[in-house]
């Protein structure tokens, strides 16, 4: 294994534990300000989108025929 490999897991790793001490907090501040559920998923879901479309739509443009057959 060399050690860009290793890199980019502990990255990983790292992201991944930020990711879920980041929703704890989010929904710590959501029960205390009382966030409807509804809004808290949407929100969530939005945010999740944007911080994927650009690695995604750049494929969906790509093969937008075939997806649309």
């Amino acid at each position: 294994m060399s050690k860009s490999s290793n890199f980019f897991a502990y990255i990983y790793l790292l992201l991944t534990v930020s990711f879920w001490a980041g929703n704890f907090i989010v929904g710590k501040f959501a029960s205390f300000y009382e966030v409807p559920p509804f809004s808290l998923n949407f929100y969530r879901r939005f945010f999740a989108w944007l911080i994927l479309a650009p690695f995604t739509l750049p494929e969906l443009f790509r093969k937008k025929e075939y997806i649309l057959k």
